[in-house]
């Protein structure tokens, strides 16, 4: 019996980070924020999340930085 198991990275938008001037393109866009979560998987089902990180990103040129779970809640919250 063969048990196969790995690893899935899911990416998700999950909010609007508000206007920014993009440092690389020079767009000025609602940048967005992203959640991108790592997975067990079980049979290519993904299981178990062990590891979450946030972005705020530029949505023409998808340029970002990363950011903590708190700066992540003041955004959406808008207590910046």
């Amino acid at each position: 019996m063969f048990i196969i198991w790995g690893t899935k990275t899911t990416t998700s938008q999950i909010g609007c980070a508000g206007n920014q001037q993009c440092s690389r393109c020079g767009n000025i866009r609602n940048w967005v924020v992203i959640k991108k979560t790592s997975w067990f998987t079980l049979f290519f089902i993904p299981l178990i999340p062990f590891n979450s990180k946030y972005y705020v990103m530029c949505p023409i040129c998808n340029s970002g930085q990363q950011i903590s779970k708190e700066a992540c809640n003041n955004i959406l919250t808008g207590n910046i």
